[in-house]
């Protein structure tokens, strides 16, 4: 951690600590909409995709399944196609962030307090629209599975931790009742 602090403070000189918050507000409105965007695909995928099927009845799609019954590979897939969907959202926002936070970055000082144009410009006249989805195959890939795992991770142990906590309460309840 020391040397962390050495190398940052003999990069930066005097504003060491202005230096930690630059790019803060490219970071914000990265994520802001990409956790939107998260959050929605994952949850409209799962609910009309893997919890709806056809009521024989009634010959309509409604929601027949329960969370709990989903299979772990339709939690994966949707979860995999939220991280991607994401990915998809913030990209251009997470190469202009990458601009303004590269210690060689070659936006003027002058421009601080426009540095999300600033950078979007500057890179705009490097490669055209085509620099800002720069390597975006392989963070959806990596985002697919990553995300995959974590959202089917956590909806089985999420599962796991209800129907354990719920019996302890019924347990308890009724210990208390028994005395």
């Amino acid at each position: 951690m020391k040397t962390t602090i050495r190398d940052h403070k003999k990069r930066h000189g005097q504003g060491a600590l202005k230096a930690l918050c630059v790019g803060w507000n490219s970071m914000v409105l990265r994520e802001g909409p990409g956790a939107a965007v998260y959050f929605f695909v994952y949850e409209w995928i799962l609910r009309n995709v893997f919890m709806k099927r056809k009521n024989q009845q009634t010959g309509k799609r409604e929601m027949l399944i329960k969370r709990d019954q989903v299979s772990i590979l339709g939690l994966c897939i949707s979860g995999g196609l939220g991280g991607v969907a994401s990915w998809g959202c913030l990209f251009p926002m997470d190469q202009i962030r990458a601009r303004i936070q590269a210690p060689d970055s070659t936006i003027p000082k002058r421009r601080r307090a426009h540095e999300v144009g600033a950078a979007a410009k500057q890179l705009f006249k490097e490669g055209g629209i085509r620099i800002f989805w720069k390597g975006f195959g392989p963070a959806a890939v990596r985002a697919f599975f990553s995300n995959a795992i974590i959202f089917g991770s956590f909806e089985k142990v999420s599962e796991r931790y209800d129907a354990y906590f719920d019996k302890k309460e019924d347990d308890q309840a009724l210990f208390w009742l028994r005395c």
